[in-house]
């Protein structure tokens, strides 16, 4: 559709027979990713996965080992060898399970290095890091379900207690994100070993609690509750359920990214990304056995952060979903519009939450994903593949993989939802049902990259009229 300009939400229905088509649209395009990374990625000299390549795909870099990478490589693997057609992914995810037992994991202190140069020397000062381990519990998990093996599950709630004892606040729930090697939580600027540190890996400022650590510490507890159920991991649910939910989330559906220790909000950019991540997590929970007294509830709210993200963060006229802003889109200060309107891919990896029939909360019609609106990322040359030390690339492979997953699991069940109208909303979340296209065209290559623009418009034309949805 070349040209067109107007991406404006609207309500259309999914039938049954378009989304088996779209499953196996995805099932094709996950195949042909898949069956490009590997075995390419495996590094058979030092272990675990390559993460750079120049846009030839070329070995090219450092290639050092975060832990977010290896981790979900090998939740990627063992979530895909569960599908017939791609049980060839299982001897990758051995190569990658025994790469986080033998090599990432810290056999004197316990828990896992952040980072190790390639051939496995810890670098950051030998610290850790919650963010990454949470991947890590989760993908040992994965792969316990998938195997069998009890070293998997071992080495699962091995890690887990490991963040019990280093991470978690008794006084206060909710878990700190960054330890030095022995598990001593690095909670200034002061203690930190690492010279200058003003924020962690993940950007976090020493001494706060972030939403981007707690969150997926949620998703990792009912992923370990469902080969794990013990008394320990379901009151952690329901304690991270609540901090996600109800202290981190707020009305009308958005996120605060910082809190302090007592979990008091620090005033910080909304971020329509993470709003998105997290209404995924809460769906997740909102499905788990563990979580079933607080599903309804859980339901409303991850639903009220995908309407407030549709009616704030998405771009009508070129499609997809702007990083971030104020909660209700540009806000204007003094004589400047403030607007973070740079376009991440990953966030655009998040929207499968739209389809997910379990979470019937009154949506009156299921947004259709058209063919020829698709996510188009440029992450080749220069550094477009990296964002400080996570690179995007691996990173890609891994959202998207989850996506499908998602419509795999759902897709035959998206009928049932098709003709409910009404919404069982609170007033105060309450969100009209809208439609999003998947995301843009062709032009937006330069657009969906790994970068962020903060944007300060002067006063040139109205306040709003660039990026907010009239009504």
């Amino acid at each position: 559709m070349p040209g067109r300009t107007d991406y404006a939400l609207e309500e259309r229905a999914l039938d049954s027979s378009r989304a088996d088509e779209l499953a196996g649209e995805l099932e094709g395009a996950l195949d042909q990713i898949l069956n490009t990374w590997f075995p390419r990625c495996l590094d058979l000299e030092h272990g675990g996965f390559l993460s750079d390549f120049d846009y030839k795909w070329r070995p090219d870099g450092p290639q050092q080992k975060m832990l977010e990478y290896q981790a979900r490589m090998l939740r990627l693997l063992a979530r895909a060898s569960a599908y017939p057609r791609f049980s060839w992914c299982t001897k990758y995810a051995e190569h990658a399970f025994h790469y986080l037992r033998d090599v990432m994991w810290d056999r004197e202190y316990g828990g896992w290095y952040r980072l190790l140069e390639r051939a496995g020397k810890p670098l950051e000062a030998e610290t850790k890091h919650g963010h990454g381990a949470s991947y890590g519990i989760a993908g040992c998990a994965a792969y316990y379900q998938l195997t069998g093996e009890t070293q998997a599950l071992e080495l699962a709630k091995d890690a887990y207690q490991w963040l019990e004892d280093a991470a978690h606040d008794p006084k206060y729930g909710g878990y700190f994100a960054l330890y030095q090697r022995d598990g001593t939580q690095i909670n200034s600027v002061k203690d930190s070993p690492i010279p200058g540190l003003n924020r962690d890996c993940i950007g976090t400022p020493p001494g706060l609690k972030d939403a981007n650590t707690n969150a997926d510490m949620l998703e990792t507890l009912v992923d370990l509750y469902e080969v794990f159920p013990s008394k320990l991991i379901e009151e952690r649910s329901v304690e991270m359920l609540h901090i996600v939910r109800d202290r981190m989330t707020v009305p009308p559906g958005a996120v605060h990214m910082y809190c302090q220790p007592d979990w008091t909000p620090v005033p910080d950019i909304s971020r329509y990304s993470y709003a998105l991540n997290t209404s995924n997590i809460l769906a997740k929970a909102a499905r788990s056995s563990g979580l079933e007294p607080e599903k309804e509830r859980t339901e409303v709210v991850a639903k009220s952060l995908v309407d407030s993200v549709l009616r704030y963060g998405w771009d009508n006229r070129r499609g997809g979903f702007f990083y971030g802003g104020s909660t209700f889109g540009p806000t204007y200060v003094e004589d400047i519009i403030v607007f973070v309107d740079g376009k991440f891919w990953w966030p655009h990896q998040e929207r499968h939450f739209i389809v997910a029939p379990e979470l019937n909360v009154g949506f009156r019609q299921i947004p259709v994903l058209e063919r020829e609106q698709h996510v188009a990322v440029e992450m080749a040359g220069g550094e477009s593949g990296t964002n400080g030390l996570f690179n995007l690339r691996g990173q890609f492979l891994t959202d998207f993989a989850d996506f499908t997953f998602a419509v795999f699991r759902t897709a035959k069940k998206i009928s049932r939802l098709i003709n409910q109208a009404g919404a069982r909303l609170a007033p105060e979340y309450r969100a009209p049902a809208i439609f999003f296209p998947f995301t843009g065209e062709r032009e937006m290559d330069a657009e969906i990259a790994s970068r962020i623009t903060f944007c300060i418009f002067r006063s040139l034309t109205k306040p709003w009229t660039r990026h907010h949805r009239a009504g």
